[in-house]
C-alpha cells in the first residue's frame, strides 16, 4: 500500500517556485508522494491580464522531466495550476543529457 501523500503549502516562506522544485526532486529520489497546494501563491502577476502564481513553463518542464524519470503519476501538471500531486513509482539513477560541455548533470 502506497503512503498517503505529504501535503505542502506552496505559499510557505517566499512562496515562489523553490519549494516546488525541492519537494518534487526529493519526492522523486525518496519515492514518497507529495501534494502541493497554493503553488507560487505569493507571486504577483507580471501583467494584470495574467493570473497570479501557479505553475510557469520552467517549473512545469522540471516537473515533467522528473515525472518521466521516476515514472510518476501526476495530477494538476498544467501551466497555471496551483495544485500538484506527484506520486513517483520508480526511482533510480537520474541522468539528464546536456547541450554544452560546461553543463552540469
Amino acid at each position: 500500500m502506497a503512503p498517503k501523500p505529504l501535503t505542502l503549502d506552496g505559499s510557505t516562506l517566499e512562496g515562489g517556485g523553490q519549494l516546488l522544485r525541492l519537494a518534487v526532486s526529493l519526492s522523486a529520489l525518496t519515492y514518497f508522494p507529495i501534494h502541493i497546494t497554493s503553488i507560487r501563491a505569493n507571486r504577483a502577476p507580471r501583467r494584470a491580464s495574467q493570473p497570479a502564481g501557479g505553475l510557469k513553463a520552467a517549473h512545469l518542464a522540471a516537473v515533467e522531466w522528473l515525472a518521466r524519470a521516476s515514472k510518476a503519476d501526476t495530477t494538476g501538471m498544467e501551466k497555471g495550476s496551483q495544485k500538484l500531486e506527484f506520486r513517483p513509482l520508480q526511482g533510480g539513477k537520474f541522468v539528464r543529457e546536456t547541450k554544452k560541455k560546461n553543463d552540469v548533470t
